[in-house]
This record gives C-alpha cells, sequence and structure tokens, in this order.
C-alpha cells in the first residue's frame, strides 16, 4: 500500500479493481474485501522489509568501523535493526494468513496484535529520528562513511524537487513518498532510507482507514482495527511534524543560499521561522515611471519578504522586510488596479500589491492575516511576566490534582458497583 501522497491514484485502481469483483461470481462482500486489502498490505510489506534489509548490514559495517565516531553511529541507526525485525515477523505473518485464508473466518485484526504490541519499538524510532538526521549530517563529513555509502550505491540525501511559480529555488524536499517510489529509484538516498519507517507509519493508518470505511461497525475486525489506529495516529501526527520541520529548514536554507542582497539586522534562519506562502505579484512603485513592478512574495511566520528572481544567475535579489508587528494590511478600493491590496508599515507609506485574479487576491489576504494574527497571539503570550506564567502553572497543576481526585471517586465507586 502506498502512502498519502498517491491516495488519488489508488482509489482509482481499487473503484476499478471492485468492478471486476463485481463480474466474477459472488463472495462475502466483507470477506472478499479484506482479501483484497490483505494481499495489496503483503506486497507493500514485502517490498518495505526488502529496502530496510540494508540498515542492519550497514549499521554492523559502521560499528566494526573504528574510524567513525561510535556515538554518532549508534544515534543515526537508533533502533532501526529492531524495527526491521518486527517488520520481518509481521511480513511471515502476512504471508501466512493469506496462504491460509478462509472465507468463513476471514478476520484480519488479529495480525496486528504484534505491531500494536511493539508500538514502544515506533515511538523510539520517532524520538530519535530528527538525532538520526542531525547524526547523518555529522558522519557524512567523513570520507569513510561516504565511502560506506557509496559501496551500497547509496547517496546521502534525496535531490531537491524544484516547485514552484517559476522555478524559484523554494524547494520540496519530501524524502520518500511511498516504499514503491523507493525501490524502483536508481538513486537511492541513506535519508529516505531512514525516513522510510516514517512514511510506514503513515501507510497503515491510512491503509486501516479505507478498510474501515468498507466495513460495517458489526464486524468483528472493526472495534480492533479502530482501536489499533487509534493507537498509531497519536505517532503519525508527530511523524507530520518531523516531516513538516525538516521540509521547511531545507526550504529555509535553499533561499539563504539565494540571497544575493542582505538587509541590515535581518537573519532568514532566525526566530525559527517557516515559510507559510510564496507567489509572484506586482507591486505599484508611486516615484518610478514604469510603476508595476513584477515581485517574488514570500510570506513567512514573523515577516513577509519581497524581492526579484535573477533567474539566469539563480539568484534572489531581496528588496524589502515587512515585520508583522508594524505591518498593515487594507483592501485596496482603487478603480485603477484590479484585485489588488495595501501593504503599509510604520514609517513606509507602503505599496499596492496587484494579483492576477480576485482567488489569489483573497488566498494572500487570507494567508497574511492569519499569520499576523498568530504572530501577535504568540508575540502576547511570550511577554508574560514570571509571576503570571508561575501562577497559570500553579492553577493548571491543582486543575490536574482536583481531575485526579475526581478520577479515584469515579474507581471507588465502579469497584464497590461490582
Amino acid at each position: 500500500f502506498r502512502g498519502r501522497n498517491s491516495m488519488e491514484e489508488h482509489h482509482h485502481h481499487h473503484h476499478h479493481h471492485q468492478h471486476e469483483v463485481e463480474a466474477e461470481p459472488p463472495v462475502a462482500e466483507d470477506s472478499g474485501s479484506k482479501r483484497a486489502w490483505l494481499a495489496q498490505l503483503q506486497v507493500s510489506e514485502a517490498q518495505y522489509v526488502e529496502a530496510m534489509s540494508l540498515l542492519p548490514v550497514l549499521a554492523g559495517e559502521a560499528a566494526k568501523e573504528k574510524k567513525l565516531n561510535q556515538l554518532k553511529v549508534q544515534e543515526l541507526f537508533s533502533n532501526s535493526v529492531a524495527l526491521y525485525e518486527l517488520h520481518v515477523k509481521l511480513s511471515k505473518v502476512l504471508e501466512d494468513r493469506l496462504a491460509s485464508w478462509s472465507e468463513a473466518e476471514g478476520r484480519v485484526s488479529g495480525m496486528f496484535e504484534d505491531l500494536d504490541a511493539a508500538r514502544q519499538v515506533y515511538i523510539d524510532y520517532v524520538k530519535g529520528y530528527k538525532m538520526s538526521l542531525k547524526a547523518l549530517r555529522e558522519l557524512t563529513k567523513t570520507e569513510h562513511f561516504s565511502a560506506l555509502l557509496r559501496k551500497h550505491k547509496l547517496a546521502v540525501t534525496e535531490p531537491p524537487t524544484p516547485r514552484g511559480l517559476i522555478g524559484f529555488a523554494v524547494l520540496a524536499f519530501r524524502i520518500a513518498y511511498s516504499i514503491s517510489s523507493f525501490v524502483r529509484s536508481d538513486r537511492k538516498s541513506f535519508e529516505a532510507l531512514v525516513t522510510l519507517p516514517l512514511y510506514r507509519l503513515k501507510d497503515y493508518t491510512c491503509s486501516i482507514e479505507q478498510l474501515l470505511s468498507q466495513l460495517p461497525r458489526e464486524d468483528p475486525d472493526w472495534a480492533p482495527l479502530a482501536i489499533f489506529n487509534e493507537h498509531f495516529s497519536v505517532h503519525v501526527t508527530k511523524v507530520d511534524q518531523f516531516l513538516e520541520e525538516e521540509e521547511n529548514y531545507r526550504k529555509m536554507q535553499q533561499i539563504a543560499a539565494m540571497l544575493s542582497t542582505s538587509i541590515a539586522g535581518f537573519d532568514l534562519m532566525a526566530n525559527h521561522r517557516k515559510l507559510l506562502k510564496e507567489g509572484v505579484l506586482h507591486m505599484v512603485y508611486k516615484h518610478r515611471l514604469r510603476n508595476e513592478k513584477q515581485r517574488h512574495l514570500l510570506a513567512f511566520t514573523d515577516c513577509l519578504m519581497y524581492g526579484t528572481v535573477i533567474t539566469e544567475h539563480h539568484g534572489f535579489v531581496l528588496r524589502g522586510v515587512m515585520h508583522y508587528d508594524t505591518m498593515q494590511l487594507t483592501e485596496d478600493t482603487n478603480e485603477k488596479y484590479e484585485h489588488a491590496f495595501k501593504l503599509a508599515s510604520s514609517g513606509h507609506s507602503g505599496h499596492t500589491v496587484i494579483a492576477s485574479t480576485e482567488e489569489e487576491k483573497q488566498a494572500w489576504l487570507a494567508c497574511l492575516r492569519a499569520a499576523t494574527q498568530k504572530y501577535s497571539a504568540n508575540k502576547h503570550e511570550g511577554h508574560k511576566t514570571q509571576l503570571q506564567q508561575a501562577e497559570e502553572h500553579v492553577a493548571a497543576a491543582k486543575a490536574a490534582k482536583h481531575n485526579d481526585k475526581q478520577k479515584e471517586k469515579g474507581t471507588e465507586a465502579d469497584v464497590k458497583k461490582e
């Protein structure tokens, strides 16, 4: 089963498959759909195990290399070997269940008991993921580790994929969209390899969601699968957060590398800044003869940056930065400019910004309004005095203690009833 990024394609194939099933001699519908689901899961699990089989090999060879920092090696591989062994076992369970499938029994939920019981392995892997990428960046500075990767025909990271309106260097660095894409890739990377378990975790929850949507609630598999999914969905939320942070970090690095000019006191990589939106619009400069200039706008979590892309030099000329704490945002009612809004800041009369369509204009207004409101709220929260923070902490502790007492009373009452 492929990940969320290929869901549309999967739905297409899935519906096509359903039509084929309906044309065949009738079988129990729930049992048939479960077996088809199970067969698809088994194929992707076998691919996953095949891809992951490199990890114990690499971990063993790196551990024997005395010139490598072994602490970093341990951080890099985390508990990936234990995770691999877990999936070797699960793959065998899936294979055996398919081989002995009974239409009368038609149960699939029991197979995930081992995976559910081994949740801690995944929890530890997710926790160690960011440290693993950090260790990778350190180890790849050494020739010995680079040679080890070359020996197994692995690159360090994925090549960046340009995305955006005019080929600007805001790049998508989603590391491995699916297991099948990794297996098919001619240029596999170590970074994609250690990220595969995170996508696999998403695959399971996504796949089970699909099966649950096809099963009636009274089906004996429904409740166990729903509970399993609830357990794992917590970790999937963290996975999404990690992947988003990593992608944003790479985008910010790429933008910083492209800047051919700078503004005093402005550090792009500061303040845990995140890119929210980018696009090409026009700005009106009243003091110039040709007063409408094309500008590339980049909206971040704390400011709006605008400039000019120099395509031939693959660079970005920074024209200005507007910080949200002083920026004013209004719709432009001047009939001369269609789909326009105004940006101004303290000490600056501002610019009229022109979008191509009303839809694009409203999208920018919505993004900037939401960003300025969130920035203002976070700033207010950050300026709380130590006394206010201490008072809130005490109040929260009292509330938690009260809730615990209420739970204890409820439990005692239940015991007495029994």
